[in-house]
Formats: structure tokens, C-alpha cells, sequence
């Protein structure tokens, strides 16, 4: 094996007293060793803590992407936060659905780009007949589509996508208690 001292002016391990080894034998593979001193240092608490994310009891939810994988990701997350996830890949199947049971879903998920009918117009002709049914529209990208003209819509709120765990439990919970997030200040 051969041992090459790599020693080049790249500024990584040369200027915090370290080194980097190379360690390269033709057939058998190369091997990188960086070195760098250790320091003595104490930990610093800033005191930032991240309020764990907020979890569901129970509410169903119907969650609609005409995307199986992405629905299936949807159910799975929002499942994980505590609630009861439908999913449907059509949004026809989903106007089925809440015209069959109208009182059985607690709010709607929908994305917003799907073939047939957008999750616009979906939101819409389900509000037509279930008047008082929570709605959020979820989007990887919208050029029209923002805060204030699904508000404007009748629509509870516009998630990012991908949206995290987070993002998910966050959306959600101010969407099915809005009095309990605006008691504690929150901005939604």
C-alpha cells in the first residue's frame, strides 16, 4: 500500500491544524483519513425547544392525491398523529364519498393538481353540500394559489408539497381547533 500525504491549500483541514491521509493501493480501493485536534469546550444550552408536534383524537380525515404512493404517505403520517385517515386517488370518489356519509369526515386534505377536477373545484362542490367542512389544499406548486385566496375560497388552509410530519400535525390542529390555537397565540 501507499501512503500519500495529501497537503493542498484547500483550506479544509490545513487551517484547524488537522491532515488529511490518503492511503491508495491500484485494485484494492483508496482510503481517506482526515485528522483534526480535539477541543475541551463547554456545552451551551440556548434554551431552544421544539414544542413536540401536535397530535390528533381521533378525528377522520379524508385525505385525497390522485397519487397512490402520495396518498398512501399522507395516511400513514397523519395515522402516525393520531387520526383516522381515508384516502381516495379520485376526485370523484371523494365527492362519493362525503355525499355518502356527509357528516363522517372531520376536515379534507386535497391536493390541488389532479386530472378530472382540481382540488379547487373538488373543495367547492363539496362545500356545496357540506357547508361547514374543513378544507386544505395542498400543492408542490402554485403560481395562483396562495394563503389568502384559499382563505378567499372558503378553504381552512394551503400546505407545501412535501410537507413534513410537522407541517402536518401543525396544519391540521388549526384547522379542527382554531379556538384552542388562537387561546395560546398562536398565528394561523
Amino acid at each position: 500500500m501507499v501512503a500519500i500525504r495529501f497537503a493542498s491549500d484547500d483550506g479544509l483541514a490545513r487551517p484547524h491544524d488537522g491532515g488529511i491521509f490518503v492511503y491508495s493501493e491500484p485494485g484494492e480501493g483508496t482510503v481517506f483519513h482526515l485528522y483534526f485536534p480535539v477541543f475541551e469546550t463547554e456545552f451551551f444550552d440556548y434554551g431552544i425547544v421544539e414544542a413536540p408536534i401536535p397530535k390528533g383524537g381521533g378525528e377522520h380525515i379524508l385525505f385525497v392525491d390522485d397519487e397512490a404512493v402520495l396518498a398512501k404517505l399522507g395516511k400513514k403520517i397523519l395515522e402516525r398523529l393520531g387520526y383516522v385517515v381515508t384516502t381516495k386517488t379520485s376526485p370523484l370518489e371523494a365527492i362519493a364519498a362525503v355525499r355518502a356519509k356527509p357528516e363522517a369526515f372531520d376536515l379534507v386534505i386535497t391536493d390541488l393538481t389532479m386530472p378530472v377536477m382540481d382540488g379547487a373545484k373538488l373543495g367547492r362542490q363539496l362545500l356545496e353540500f357540506q357547508p361547514n367542512l374543513p378544507i386544505i389544499i395542498i400543492t408542490g406548486y402554485s403560481g395562483v394559489m396562495t394563503p389568502d385566496r384559499v382563505l378567499a375560497l372558503g378553504f381552512k388552509g394551503l400546505l407545501d408539497k412535501p410537507s413534513s410530519a410537522r407541517a402536518f400535525g401543525e396544519a391540521v390542529h388549526r384547522v379542527l381547533h382554531p379556538t384552542e390555537v388562537r387561546s395560546r397565540g398562536e398565528v394561523g
